[in-house]
């Protein structure tokens, strides 16, 4: 798949008049928690043929975006890359971050020794993903929602509680596991809010059950994060039932 990827760009670069400074794999691929009909995320940072394109007075556009079979690609001008970094752009600093690298062209020269992201901005990010995505999926029949979405939920989660303890948050999902939640996650209500995403995610992972020579990483990741969290999984499912009840 990568020579396909790497190819596909070389017909960017050519198409676009651009070269192509670095280009990783983004999203689940890179999150720990991809599945078997997951598309492939990539993104790149380019910069335009000449120096003249950048001097000129007429707004250009600065996002090239392909869409294919099972790719979804999207490029960044450098001068953007820049811009976002010093915003403290979230989605910046997990493409730099990423472990799945197709091109590399000296990039982190560009990007060393600029200032850290801001710990508040990326708490706020992850904040509202977890909110925005568990209040868009929670009403949804269990038939109409996929593992991937809940697991979405909970990285951010996991992200937010490390940047909320001072540090900097890896980027795949097994990783956050191995740092411990805090009690005050009780007394916030997210324990509940990991609760009954994790009783969906249990039930669902038991409605399909994975076909020999298939494994999905998904499942696995499931019942990780119930053994981190030191609960047993029919604590979950009982609460689930309760709620659906009352």
């Amino acid at each position: 798949m990568k020579t396909t990827i790497l190819k596909i760009l070389k017909q960017i670069e050519v198409n676009e008049n651009i070269e192509i400074l670095y280009a990783c794999e983004a999203g689940s691929r890179v999150w720990g928690f991809s599945g078997e009909d997951s598309d492939y995320d990539v993104r790149f940072i380019y910069k335009k043929a000449s120096v003249s394109d950048y001097l000129s007075l007429k707004s250009e556009s600065d996002v090239i975006e392909y869409e294919g079979d099972n790719f979804d690609i999207i490029g960044w001008d450098i001068k953007k890359a820049l811009t976002l970094h010093f915003k403290d752009n979230p989605q910046l600093r997990e493409w730099l971050l990423s472990d799945i690298i197709y091109i590399d062209r000296g990039i982190s020269n560009i990007f060393n020794g600029l200032e850290c992201f801001d710990m508040d901005i990326l708490k706020n990010h992850y904040a509202s993903i977890a909110h925005s995505h568990w209040k868009r999926y929670s009403g949804l029949a269990f038939d109409r929602i996929k593992i991937k979405r809940y697991l979405h939920i909970i990285r951010a989660i996991l992200c937010w509680n490390i940047l909320n303890q001072d540090s900097y948050p890896p980027i795949k999902i097994q990783d956050l596991l191995k740092v411990e939640l805090p009690p005050t996650f009780k007394k916030l209500g997210i324990l509940d809010f990991l609760t009954c995403s994790l009783s969906r995610m249990l039930i669902l992972s038991s409605r399909y059950p994975r076909t020999a020579g298939h494994d999905n990483p998904q499942y696995e990741i499931v019942f990780i994060i119930f053994s981190r969290i030191n609960l047993n999984p029919s604590f979950f499912i009982l609460i689930l039932a309760f709620k659906s009840l009352s």
